[in-house]
C-alpha cells in the first residue's frame, strides 16, 4: 500500500479540543493525538519506526512527532486531539517515558466500556455546547487521558537496550520535568547530568531528531499556557515565574512560538 501522509485538520478554537469517530485519521503537529480503537488496525510510522496498532487498544502520537499511515484496514473507534496544556502532567510524563513500541497499549472488552463513554459524552458535548461547555469539556479530557495513561503500566515495560544518547536524553528528560515552571539554562542542566552543554545537545538531538532548545521552550510554553489558561496572574507575574527578565520578553517568546500573544491566548481558550 502506498505510504499516505496523515492529512492536516484544525482543532475547535473553544477549548482546544477536537473529538470525532474515525473515518479518516487526521494529524496536529501541536497537539497531542489520542486513539481509542475499538476494531480494525492499522500501521504507523512514527519519527521513521513502526508502530503496529491492534484492536481494541489505546495508542497515542505526541505533539512534533513525524507520523505516516502506512496501513488501515476496517478502522473504528475515536480519535481526540487536545493541546498540551490541557493533558494532566502525569500523563504526558508517562507518555513521554514510553518508546514508539509501546505507543500502542491493548485493552481487553472489560477496559474499553469506560474510555468509550467517555469518548461518547465529549463527542456530544463538542456537538452540542452546553452551560459551562469549556468546563464539561475539560473535566471530560482530563478523565480520559488519566483513564488511558492508567492502562499503560509503565512499571511492567520490558527493558529496552538503550544507546549513550538515549539513556541521556531520558535522565535530561527528567531533569526537566523537576524543574516546573522556570526556564532552565542548558548550562545548568548539563552540569547536573555531569556532561558538557555540548555533549548534551548530541545526544538530545540524536536520541529524538530535534534540538535541546526545542525541548526546554516546549516545556516553558506547555507551563505558560497552563498559566494563562488556569490563573487570572498578570503577565508581568508569569514572566516572573517562568523566569523571564522582564514580561516584554516574555511577550516575544511566546509570540515566536505560537504566533498570538499571551493575551489573545488567554482570551481565546479560556472558559466564558
Amino acid at each position: 500500500m502506498k505510504d499516505t501522509v496523515i492529512p492536516f485538520f484544525k482543532p475547535a478554537t473553544t477549548g482546544g479540543i477536537y473529538i470525532q469517530e474515525i473515518g479518516v485519521i487526521n494529524h496536529h503537529e501541536d497537539a497531542y493525538l489520542l486513539f481509542l480503537l475499538r476494531r480494525g488496525h492499522c500501521s504507523l510510522e512514527i519519527n521513521g519506526q513502526p508502530l503496529h496498532i491492534t484492536t481494541p487498544s489505546f495508542a497515542f502520537v505526541h505533539p512534533g512527532q513525524v507520523h505516516v499511515l502506512k496501513e488501515v484496514e476496517d478502522l473504528q473507534g475515536w480519535l481526540i486531539s487536545a493541546e498540551a496544556f490541557l493533558i494532566p502532567s502525569a500523563c504526558i510524563n508517562l507518555f513521554k517515558s514510553l518508546p514508539v513500541s509501546r505507543q500502542c497499549q491493548p485493552l481487553d472488552a472489560a477496559s474499553l466500556h469506560m474510555p468509550e463513554q467517555l469518548c461518547q459524552l465529549l463527542l456530544q458535548q463538542f456537538r452540542q455546547p452546553s452551560l459551562f461547555y469549556n468546563n464539561i469539556l475539560h473535566s471530560l479530557l482530563e478523565t480520559l487521558f488519566h483513564t488511558a495513561a492508567a492502562c499503560y503500566p509503565a512499571c511492567n515495560t520490558p527493558a529496552v537496550a538503550q544507546t549513550e544518547p538515549e539513556k541521556i536524553t531520558n535522565r535530561f528528560k527528567e531533569v526537566l520535568a523537576d524543574k516546573g515552571r522556570s526556564m532552565p539554562a542548558p548550562e545548568s542542566m548539563a552540569r547536573e547530568l555531569n556532561i558538557s552543554a555540548d555533549y548534551l545537545s548530541y545526544c538530545v538531538h540524536t536520541a529524538t531528531g530535534v534540538p535541546l532548545s526545542h525541548w526546554i521552550a516546549d516545556s516553558v510554553l506547555t507551563e505558560a499556557k497552563r498559566i494563562l489558561y488556569y490563573t487570572d496572574l498578570h503577565i508581568r507575574e508569569i514572566a516572573y515565574e517562568l523566569g523571564f527578565e522582564d514580561h516584554t520578553h516574555f511577550s516575544r517568546f511566546f509570540m515566536k512560538h505560537t504566533g498570538t500573544t499571551p493575551l489573545l491566548f488567554r482570551n481565546k481558550f479560556r472558559p466564558s
